[in-house]
């Protein structure tokens, strides 16, 4: 009975032990993925793309890894990612020990359709000294990054012969076009360059029946290569005329894959390609534009004014194109000379972009003011902008207006020519070093006077008609900014 005993406890001795020195087998886990897979957002054709991920390490450490290792080996040794333009690489060094590495995705890519990726961590990356494949693959894709510029949009108007034909750039992105290898009836042209001639019908690449009331054709010659092209699109007139009531046609460039290279195998779509809108005007109400809030665009010559904003709205019409509040580089556009008698020194801009089709514009009038000025805000729309053409200039409001009062400026290297300047006489020693300086006045007559207190300057009514007294703390800069107040 006793011998028994003492070989079950040998067993029970032996598994115990087999348990305890099995261990848990290492595993890498992408931080962030479910149900297996590490979906990244999506990247554009031809736009900068960088996306960061972690690995987790479980019963495993890396050995030190430098930050300028090349891992593309990790993803296979095919890299899925060759010639898509982007990469696989460290976000930074790894430390010996380290139980996590970070991992970067990017470059500028081209367009491709969704990928999934494996990440094999090598052996003589890890302590264990054996390769280790992460428990989660990683979901990529590019989508075609095909661009319209935003010049034209048609808005033609019933009843109005104008403005019925406008043209569109695209640009592709890093995709190029093509001439399909099956493909010969588009083009008369020996070598074989030519995709579509000048003036070739490109509506099926916009959605658009051959006998649509939009014509779309090719601007210029379409070549292989291409990374952009110029499409004209014109409207029947006679179909504008036979409408009733206004439309709204958006229109969507779609570039088949077969005439498309570096793109993937897909092909290039651009949803707001164009839009075409036909007004028809309400006969019954006359077309008109007006400011529509009170403003007061006011301050005091030589000094900075608050910015105000004057907003135009339009009854019974519409812009009828896109109008930037900014040119190519970014700056401000001026559209000073929309608007009428306004103060010398002061400034219209466009507070945002008008689009066309909309009914509104705020401009945003800012600046130092270099005269005095009373005046009604009277703001001028060039023909050709708005669907009507009977009107050029807003309607006038009363409490819509410029006050800009008169305002002064202290010189120390005055010019004796100007008229406008008072010459006041510093004790010596007082506040500056310069015996004489001159203060420029604008917006009131100047009458002679002396002065009793050179620290701080109290003009009295009497040296400009119509001033008030106002204390002035006199600066010997040039061309500092001393307001006046009337």
């Amino acid at each position: 009975m006793k011998k028994i005993m003492l070989v079950l406890l040998s067993v029970a001795l032996v598994s115990l032990s087999i348990a305890s020195c099995g261990g848990s087998k290492a595993k890498a886990k992408i931080e962030g993925a479910t149900d297996g897979f590490f979906e990244l957002p999506d990247g554009k054709s031809g736009e900068a793309y960088s996306q960061d991920l972690t690995i987790t390490l479980t019963e495993e450490k890396t050995k030190a890894i430098a930050a300028n290792t090349d891992i593309k080996a990790w993803l296979g040794s095919e890299d899925p990612l060759k010639d898509t333009g982007l990469a696989l690489s460290l976000k930074a060094a790894v430390a010996a020990d380290a139980t996590s590495i970070a991992l970067t995705i990017g470059g500028t890519p081209s367009a491709f359709e969704q990928k999934e990726l494996e990440i094999t961590i090598p052996g003589d990356c890890l302590a264990g000294g054996e390769d280790l494949k992460a428990d989660d693959k990683i979901k990529i894709k590019v989508d075609p990054a095909g661009k319209a510029d935003k010049s034209g949009e048609l808005v033609a108007v019933k009843g109005q012969a104008e403005d019925l034909t406008f043209t569109n750039t695209y640009t592709l992105g890093k995709a190029k076009l093509l001439k399909p290898v099956a493909t010969t009836a588009f083009s008369g042209k020996a070598d074989g360059d030519v995709i579509f001639d000048a003036g070739a019908k490109l509506n099926s690449w916009f959605g658009l029946e051959d006998a649509a009331d939009v014509q779309v054709t090719a601007a210029a010659a379409i070549k292989e290569g291409d990374t952009s092209f110029q499409a004209t699109f014109t409207l029947v007139k006679a179909k504008i005329d036979a409408k009733t009531a206004s439309s709204d046609q958006k229109l969507k460039l779609t570039i088949p894959a077969d005439y498309l290279k570096d793109n993937g195998g897909l092909s290039l779509e651009i949803p707001d390609a164009a839009r075409v809108y036909v007004y028809v005007p309400n006969a019954d109400k006359p077309a008109s534009a007006a400011i529509s809030a009170a403003v007061t665009v006011g301050g005091n010559v030589y000094t900075p004014i608050a910015e105000k904003e004057v907003t135009v709205k339009l009854t019974n019409d519409v812009f009828k194109c896109y109008i930037p509040a900014e040119n190519a580089d970014g700056e401000k556009e001026d559209y000073s000379a929309w608007v009428a008698g306004m103060p010398t020194g002061l400034k219209a801009t466009l507070k945002a972009s008008v689009e066309a089709v909309s009914d509104e514009a705020t401009f945003v009038i800012k600046g130092t003011p270099e005269e005095a000025k009373a005046a009604v805000i009277s703001i001028s729309l060039p023909q050709g902008i708005h669907a009507s053409s009977a009107y050029g200039t807003t309607t006038d409001r009363s409490d819509a207006k410029f006050e800009i009062k008169a305002g002064a400026k202290v010189l120390t290297d005055p010019d004796d020519s100007d008229n406008d300047k008072l010459f006041i006489k510093l004790w010596p020693g007082k506040v500056v070093d310069e015996e004489f300086i001159y203060f420029v006045v604008k917006g009131q007559t100047l009458k002679a006077t002396a002065l009793t207190d050179a620290d701080v300057l109290n003009i009295p009514a009497a040296v400009v008609a119509g001033l008030r007294t106002y204390g002035l703390t006199l600066k010997a800069e040039e061309n500092t900014t001393v307001p006046v107040l009337g």
